[in-house]
């Protein structure tokens, strides 16, 4: 079991109970929690058995789950320790059938099996304020999906191996009861097996370890967010490597396979703060593509991928922050993909890398979430960009290297016009001032040359960097320094363009 998580449970053992809490007490609680989440939490039997409360037929509905009976778990049993905490046992297997309708009004039902060894929660606290440690030895849920069009005899497997959580629930929040924990597991793995209509088997398993999670859910207050929900929430996943197998078999034994390796991973994702936030990264990955018939596999790598979506959420018509990154760094292509690209050697086959990061101030114009407003002159859009900045912009590859920076003001009236057909030039859509720098081109461009078949791309870029760009200090260096004035005025390098 990895060391991190058993941090919690070592918490607990050592923490002396502020006050005690009572199976009732928790009962009672927990229902009280999901009725603040516009949920309902029932059993059709509770009673006491000496130091045990008893729920039988226990059921977590929501109004969205109307129409989507799902079965009662058989038993949860709430042990009075004698210390002020409370223990918590479950039915170990769990099967379930949901149905329900799709989007086109055709029935569908999904049965999902749930297992746990040695799944058991403390609780300690008192009837405002909760805190769970849950622990198991492995937790495993299996989804047998129905048959479509697509795919056919379809499961999702998903298997989590010394799980240990810990998570509080508060009832006494300012603006309603919240909920935030975190914990890890020693491994998470998921799989997935299906028969494709042509008759093609797919088979899929990916595996991260040790991997830890953080995440909370909190009330927001009403005109804080666009979002159709009256709570916000948050989750963070890190894992230290993972590894991916995927195979698939057509019918005449062709086969295709796709492994994988990474190190560190992370995601975030958080609808907090009236904004939604998502972000990426992971390093040092590997993949192979093997294909029947090919002599070599296709070899993928890439030292890391990163990016950054964040974007406000919290009002109509009003300017608020946002950014837009990502970044591939360092990409190999490995020589049986170089040997398709550029099968006469003319192109320096070195790392690639692409990276860009946006920033700037952006308004909704229209709720997406809900009923549109009324219509603006942005009206095909249901946003506005008001300025723009461009804090990096980063390509290298074939010798080369561009780097750049730029800070832009957007006209969304003109931008409206030109989008409605408008061809007036007489106030630019976007002014402003943007910075490139250049190393190598020159000699890419010879490459791409003897290339063959990229001679014209060759000659189109020398023709517009004949028009924006200067040599730089040092051998093929290029620069270039462009700015667009609010009266229209194109300047590159101090040289009008128009």
């Amino acid at each position: 079991m990895i060391r991190f998580a058993c941090l919690p449970i070592l918490a607990l053992a050592a923490w002396p109970a502020a006050a005690d809490v009572t199976p009732e007490q928790v009962w009672d609680h927990w229902q009280q929690l999901a009725t603040s989440f516009d949920a309902t939490l029932a059993a059709q039997s509770v009673t006491r058995d000496g130091d045990t409360l008893v729920l039988q037929g226990v059921s977590l509905t929501t109004p969205s789950m109307a129409n989507t009976p799902v079965a009662p778990i058989a038993w949860i049993r709430l042990q009075d320790r004698g210390n002020g905490t409370v223990r918590v046992t479950a039915v170990p297997r769990h099967r379930m059938a949901l149905t329900g309708q799709a989007g086109d009004g055709a029935p569908f039902a999904v049965t999902v099996d749930m297992a746990a060894d040695a799944l058991e929660t403390l609780v300690v606290g008192d009837a405002a304020r909760l805190d769970h440690v849950i622990t198991a030895d492995r937790l495993q849920l299996s989804l047998a999906m129905p048959p479509d069009d697509q795919m056919r005899n379809a499961r999702v497997d998903l298997g989590l191996d010394g799980a240990v959580f810990s998570f509080v629930s508060d009832l006494g929040g300012s603006f309603g009861a919240s909920l935030a924990g975190d914990g890890g597991v020693a491994q998470a793995e998921i799989g997935f097996r299906g028969t494709a209509a042509d008759g093609s088997v797919y088979a899929l398993r990916a595996e991260h370890r040790p991997m830890r999670v953080t995440y909370g859910v909190a009330p927001v207050l009403p005109g804080d967010s666009l979002l159709p929900t009256a709570f916000a929430a948050r989750i963070g996943v890190m894992a230290e490597r993972g590894a991916l197998d995927l195979r698939a078999t057509d019918p005449t034994g062709d086969a295709l396979s796709v492994t994988g390796q990474t190190g560190g991973v992370r995601l975030d994702a958080s609808t907090e703060d009236g904004r939604i936030a998502y972000g990426w990264m992971a390093a040092d990955l590997r993949s192979e593509i093997g294909v029947t018939g090919l002599r070599d596999p296709y070899v993928i790598a890439l030292a890391e991928t990163s990016g950054n979506i964040d974007i406000p959420i919290g009002a109509l018509d009003r300017p608020d922050p946002f950014r837009l990154a990502f970044g591939w760094r360092n990409l190999d292509l490995g020589s049986a993909i170089w040997r398709r690209i550029d099968p006469e050697g003319a192109l320096d086959h070195g790392p690639l890398t692409l990276a860009l990061d946006l920033s700037g101030t952006m308004r909704w114009t229209s709720d997406i979430f809900g009923t549109p407003a009324a219509p603006t002159a942005t009206d095909d859009l249901p946003f506005a960009v008001d300025e723009l900045r461009v804090a990096t912009v980063e390509i290298a590859g074939g010798g080369a290297t561009i780097t750049g920076s730029g800070d832009l003001t957007l006209d969304t009236a003109a931008l409206a016009d030109l989008g409605q057909g408008g061809t007036s030039l007489q106030r630019p859509p976007v002014y402003g001032r943007v910075e490139l720098a250049g190393q190598g081109i020159a000699g890419l461009l010879d490459a791409l040359d003897a290339h063959g078949g990229a001679a014209a791309l060759a000659a189109s870029a020398r023709s517009i960097i004949g028009l924006i760009a200067v040599p730089g200090r040092g051998d093929d260096t290029l620069v270039s320094e462009i700015e667009i004035t609010p009266e229209g005025k194109a300047v590159a390098n101090g040289t009008p363009l128009n």
